[in-house]
């Protein structure tokens, strides 16, 4: 009896504790959603109040104040991110304390104190880029106790590949002892380029906040992130004491061998296709390894990164007698390595001596960006398509250099370990002063002979010396023409740029500056090196620079390189030099004889290498083009300039620095010349049937590469399964393309599918991959798709649609990727793409 009692009280009790937990969990439920409304409000609230003030502090204080203020701005951006339910999970605490936070340190700002961080917990920071004037962020974690009274390591972690996301750096993990700090590397770059560039300004960001230990700084990341270890490690050996790379993109021969990518280009293009493509991949900078620890990771069942990347670098490595450890792991997939092997390889590379500056030692690049090893630098280079070398030796007060296709350099003479009382370069000997003025000794080559430096006139440097791609990496301006009396070339002008801006901002996150000729300023050309579209008839600020280029090049109703002139239909150049307006900074000009020669020029011109950060890189300091260009070897004529920014000659001078080449005929014949879409909306046309190949879109919002007009995207005929077009849209996925047509049309039709280029291998791999959906999109809504179109057995590669457009004013056409392996895509075709009324 006493026992149901019980019992029942029980059941009562539990009902009611049900009941209560139930409403306690509506109430907490209910406060949540206020308190999240709340959190918006008073997040949207701070960053329109206070988002000025943080921007300000962070461009004009100087010192802490200011590097301060850009954390506090990217930490504001988060939590609005984080409240507008786009961002990640927040790693500081809740927003309402994150918010708190921000606005307390805000407050020690403006008292002039500096900002205080947690310790033991990652947090964000930023750094204000030169580059397009932005900020971009970082996440850092400082260890427990930190006091900065001594220096501490610094682990640099790199994240993998997470596409085009923000927020991608909030990964620094707490290590005891040591500074952490996970960059950002400007998304999918595989830390090259762009994405190196922020990780060494990260670094030194870091290094003038904190008490870093320089010997000791050290880099470990997984797939891109080890990609970016071998990378920089490579490329600034003076700069990182070890890496730990685990499952990374080394060696470019793996791709080729595995995945048939990059295939091999006609006649004289081949040698220059090898250098550049070897030019991107860490093995070619083996040498530069000697003095770097290294414990590498990978599983022979990668089937993202294959093993033979691993394997090919530590062969070369191995090659040259340099130590490391190298563990591989069989059947490891891509994220399959044992847990303890990472802890276990950062151990073992910091358990080795601390970085020291070597009094022998080799350093090998391919371009000015990469200039320095230790305590030479290397000024001006040779053949701009070989490698260039340089082995050094400081020993018994001579400093011995022996060079490879190096034309000037400087030896850091307070750098060199021990005393140095001599330079010898190729057996050329100079003395050097006791107690030198300048930092550096520099000699160049004249004649063929090393001398002291100080040839006369514009002479190509870091930063000043092209490709084309090289003003990206230093602060830089865009600028569209808006003068002469085309009304169609200025529109061309306008989206161009626009174009060019918001490809920026899907790769990098934020827009670069734009500006009109009109806006431009003497501010602005002091300041930025500048991208120009439009030539003299329709850009004001080319038309000033065009009677003093430097270089032998000039573009009206023609395009003239040196004593060739280019004429036809659809002729254009891309060329870079020093800017005449300010010889300081670099020019890149895109410029067409006509509008249709500008239409897409950019985006049509460098595409080369399937390798996501050089999608766009223009490789050259000049390219001439028409309708035919369709890729390098159809180019008319493209090249370097010498190291005087002239045509190479064979006088007397100095050394290297030319090239040129010409396209290949038979390629340029296979190629379908680009057709220029005149009208501006089919509803432009009385016809009853008007094909989208004639019109321009109002949005062309594809990654890579240009739209082909009544061609392919590699420039053939347009074909799908044994249909072949001759008005097509040719496209590679993702694709969106967006036509007015003014509700104006009843029906789309269009044949729908996969394409092949006459001379392109289909691997494997990307046959099992390569699959896409064709979509038509009316006003915003769905109207149409095809089936899955694959090229695997079993599966059809096209179709025919058809969709009702009756009421539409904006068409969008779209070709989806089904596979997240983009990368090994190729082109599609909307073929016969006709409204009809």
């Amino acid at each position: 009896m006493h026992f149901l009692v019980a019992l029942t009280l029980a059941i009562v009790a539990l009902g009611v504790t049900r009941f209560f937990r139930a409403y306690h969990r509506q109430q907490v439920r209910t406060q949540y959603v206020r308190a999240e409304v709340e959190l918006r409000r008073y997040a949207t609230e701070l960053i329109q109040a206070e988002h000025k003030q943080l921007e300000s502090l962070a461009m004009v204080e100087p010192g802490r104040i200011g590097r301060d203020a850009a954390a506090l701005l990217m930490q504001a951006r988060y939590e609005a991110e984080q409240t507008s339910g786009k961002g990640l999970l927040a790693t500081t605490g809740s927003t309402a304390q994150a918010l708190a936070a921000i606005r307390s340190n805000l407050e020690r700002l403006h008292a002039g104190e500096p900002a205080v961080f947690p310790e033991g917990v990652p947090f964000l920071r930023a750094y204000y880029s030169t580059i397009d004037g932005t900020f971009q962020p970082y996440t850092m974690c400082v260890p427990k106790g930190y006091a900065g009274n001594r220096p501490l390591p610094l682990i640099i972690t790199l994240h993998g590949l997470a596409g085009f996301a923000p927020f991608q750096c909030l990964g620094a993990p707490y290590y005891q002892g040591a500074i952490s700090v996970a960059p950002e590397g400007r998304g999918a770059t595989d830390y090259m380029y762009t994405g190196e560039q922020d990780v060494l300004a990260v670094v030194k960001d870091v290094c003038d906040l904190y008490s870093v230990d320089r010997s000791r700084i050290y880099v470990v990341g997984h797939s891109m992130g080890a990609t970016g270890c071998w990378n920089l490690a490579a490329r600034n050996p003076h700069l990182f004491t070890g890496i730990v790379p685990i499952s990374g993109n080394a060696d470019h021969h793996a791709w080729e061998q595995r995945w048939g990518w990059n295939p091999r280009a006609p006649g004289a293009y081949e040698g220059l296709r090898t250098f550049l493509l070897s030019s991107f991949s860490p093995v070619s900078y083996g040498e530069n390894l000697q003095y770097c620890h290294i414990v590498a990771l990978h599983g022979t069942a990668d089937e993202v990164v294959p093993v033979e990347h691993a394997r090919g670098m530590v062969e070369r490595l191995r090659e040259l007698g340099y130590v490391l450890e190298y563990l591989e792991f069989v059947q490891a997939a891509h994220g399959g390595m044992p847990g303890w092997t990472q802890e276990y390889a950062l151990a073992k590379v910091m358990g080795q001596p601390p970085r020291e500056t070597p009094a022998r030692f080799v350093y090998k690049t391919a371009d000015l960006r990469h200039d320095r090893a230790w305590w030479l630098r290397l000024d001006r280079l040779g053949d701009p398509v070989r490698f260039s070398t340089v082995r050094a030796e400081a020993k018994d007060g001579v400093a011995e250099i022996t060079t490879d296709n190096v034309t000037a350099l400087t030896v850091l003479a307070g750098q060199v370990p021990g005393r140095v009382d001599t330079v010898r370069v190729d057996g050329a000997e100079f003395p050097l002063a006791p107690n030198p003025a300048a930092p550096g000794f520099s000699l160049e080559k004249w004649d063929g002979a090393w001398r002291p430096a100080g040839a006369p006139g514009p002479l190509k440097r870091k930063g000043l010396s092209g490709p084309f791609s090289d003003i990206f990496l230093d602060p830089f301006l865009v600028i569209y023409g808006t003068s002469g009396d085309s009304v169609l070339h200025k529109e061309i002008c306008r989206g161009e740029a626009a174009r060019f801006a918001a490809d920026w901002q899907l790769r990098y996150g934020e827009g670069p500056r734009v500006k009109a000729d009109s806006e431009v300023t003497d501010d602005d050309l002091a300041k930025f090196s500048l991208l120009v579209f439009g030539g003299p008839q329709v850009n004001g600020v080319a038309a000033k620079m065009a009677p003093t280029m430097s270089v032998p090049v000039a573009v009206d109703d023609g395009v003239r390189v040196g004593t060739r002139v280019y004429k036809g239909h659809g002729t254009g150049i891309m060329v870079c030099c020093p800017n005449p307006l300010n010889p300081q900074r670099m020019v890149a000009l895109v410029a067409g004889t006509t509008p249709a020669a500008l239409y897409q020029a950019y985006s049509r011109t460098g595409l080369w290498f399937n390798w996501g950060v050089y999608d766009e890189y223009k490789w050259f300091d000049y390219a001439v083009y028409d309708s035919r260009t369709a890729g390098p070897d159809t180019f008319l004529t493209a090249g370097f300039f010498d190291n005087h920014w002239q045509l190479p000659t064979d006088g007397p001078g100095l050394a290297g620095g030319g090239a040129a080449w010409t396209g290949d005929p038979e390629a340029i014949a296979a190629v379908v010349p680009q057709a220029f879409p005149m009208l501006t909306s089919a509803a432009d046309s009385k016809d009853a049937e008007v094909s989208l190949s004639e019109v321009r879109p109002i949005v062309i919002d594809q990654y890579r590469g240009a739209v082909g007009f009544d061609r392919s995207y590699t420039g053939e005929a347009a074909k799908t399964g044994d249909q072949s077009f001759d008005k097509a849209l040719g496209v590679r996925p993702p694709s969106s393309l967006s036509f007015a047509l003014g509700s104006r049309f009843g029906r789309f039709t269009a044949t729908v599918g996969l394409t092949q280029g006459a001379k392109e291998e289909i691997s494997s791999a990307r046959k099992a991959a390569e699959g896409v959906v064709f979509e038509v999109w009316g006003d915003g809504a769905l109207l149409e798709g095809s089936p899955i179109l694959a090229r695997h057995e079993g599966t059809q590669s096209w179709s025919r649609v058809s969709a009702d457009v009756h009421g539409v004013e904006t068409l969008t056409l779209k070709v989806r990727p089904t596979s997240g392996a983009i990368w090994l895509y190729g082109s599609c075709a909307w073929g016969d793409p006709t409204v009809s009324r």
